[in-house]
């Protein structure tokens, strides 16, 4: 009985799997490295909130009489970094004594700068995946009367300085302003009571999308 001989791949029949694989390739690979890139700034951007609401937390059972995280960035990749600061009870009767303000404190106020507010120090927070619009920083009160600097709109009720935020992108995109049209951006927004709402950039829409519901970046007073 005569043996089966085992047929192999002709050039042509290789040639033509090594073509298919080269359009799936082109098509696929950007399309994966994009959801990724773009899972990996929403990751990030999670964790940072959450950060914030750790702080919240402790601030709402009264372990902290106030808190504060100052978004910045760092080094030459401008990395974005959380200073992370709280006030305990005696730093907090220091500064609203009424004799310790400086330059533009008040009572119904709170400043990032250690200079001129006591602070107790938490870790720093510095993430490598995503960059900043930095100088923004969050005021976490029980009441919400010790308020950072407010200048946004809200874009729902259109009433203005109530809400400030941040946009937080992918580290190796070269802008992360609001004007600037890069994928892989995220918006966070907060108002007195530190009430986070995360916002994901549309780029064919060019809008702010928070489920079904997209603002232009006017809408939003920036």
């Amino acid at each position: 009985m005569p043996k089966k001989v085992a047929k192999g791949f002709t050039i042509i029949e290789l040639l033509v799997v090594l073509a298919v694989l080269g359009v799936f390739s082109a098509i696929a690979y950007p399309n994966i490295s994009n959801w990724i890139t773009d899972r990996e700034v929403r990751k990030e951007t999670l964790e940072i909130v959450s950060q914030v609401k750790e702080i919240k937390s402790k601030v709402v059972s009264g372990e902290y009489k106030l808190g504060m995280v100052h978004f910045q960035r760092r080094g030459q990749k401008s990395f974005a970094i959380l200073y992370k600061r709280y006030m305990n009870r005696d730093d907090y009767a220091y500064n609203y004594s009424g004799s310790t303000y400086v330059s533009g404190n008040t009572i119904n106020t709170c400043d990032y700068d250690d200079r001129n507010m006591r602070y107790q120090k938490l870790p720093d927070y510095l993430s490598t995946t995503v960059t900043a619009w930095a100088g923004k920083y969050i005021c976490i009160s029980n009441d919400g009367t010790k308020n950072g600097y407010f200048h946004l709109k809200d874009p729902v009720t259109n009433r203005s300085n109530i809400i400030n935020g941040v946009i937080f992108c992918a580290a190796k995109n070269n802008g992360c302003q609001p004007g600037d049209k890069n994928k892989f951006r995220y918006l966070i927004t907060w108002d007195s009571l530190t009430n986070i709402k995360i916002y994901r950039y549309n780029q064919s829409k060019d809008k702010w999308c928070k489920d079904k519901d997209c603002y232009s970046t006017n809408k939003f007073g920036m």
